[in-house]
């Protein structure tokens, strides 16, 4: 059976988004924050892809909320 990796991440990204505390701790060590989020058991290859397109995305955020500052 497949693991649906994105789906996973999408979870997570709305998991951590809502909470100031795991961005702070996803930003600091993100495999270690993932690991701890992951109901399921994934492989050292499949956690990686997940922190990889979490990261992206939570990047991509912050990127946009400081432009959105200084475009004020």
């Amino acid at each position: 059976m497949s693991v649906d990796l994105k789906s996973i991440a999408n979870e997570l990204i709305k998991i951590i988004q809502k909470d100031p505390t795991l961005i702070t701790s996803f930003t600091k060590d993100p495999m270690k924050t993932v690991k701890k989020l992951v109901t399921e058991k994934l492989s050292s290859d499949q956690l990686e892809t997940v922190v990889t397109q979490v990261a992206s995305k939570i990047t991509a955020d912050k990127a946009g909320d400081l432009l959105k500052g200084l475009l004020k």
